[in-house]
């Protein structure tokens, strides 16, 4: 499976969703910058109820990683926007996520960059996305997805 998201407008997600209801997963996906906004970002959803309640892991063109919640549509940081000296220039990612009790970890290239609790969803949905902040024109590839119950 290869995918690919292209956003062409500012302050815009676009995601892809399984379409399937996991209580615990582990989720791994392959991303790679194919045109870089460099005001983007991408990742993994987990445990997605709707547009608008989710836990969202990603990284962005900039050099920061966040996991953060959309409950009821608004956005709260479990892991806010965080500096890593890994992801600079990063341009293709292996993204492991795992959401499993009300444990959410994350790791990109097989280096854990946060974990952290929350009880909010008990289950849902996997999928992937890419977004833009202020400069639109990002696209991203994904390829290689992987859902596994631990």
């Amino acid at each position: 499976m290869n995918s690919a998201l292209e956003i062409n407008n500012d302050n815009q997600y676009r995601w892809v969703t399984g379409g399937k209801n996991i209580k615990d997963m582990i989720i791994q996906i392959d991303g790679r910058v194919e045109r870089s906004s460099s005001d983007g970002d991408f990742g993994v959803i987990c445990r997605y109820q709707d547009d608008n309640n989710l836990y969202m892991f990603e990284v962005t063109q900039d050099s920061y990683y966040a996991i953060y919640k959309l409950f009821r549509g608004d956005w709260y940081p479990l892991i806010d926007f965080t500096l890593s000296d890994m992801l600079i220039n990063l341009k293709d990612a292996q993204f492991k996520a795992a959401c499993i009790g009300d444990t959410l970890s994350f790791a990109v290239n097989g280096k854990i960059l946060g974990e952290v609790s929350d009880q909010s969803f008990k289950s849902g949905d996997f999928g992937f996305f890419a977004g833009t902040y202020e400069i639109s024109g990002n696209i991203v590839s994904f390829d290689n997805l992987i859902v596994s119950q631990p």
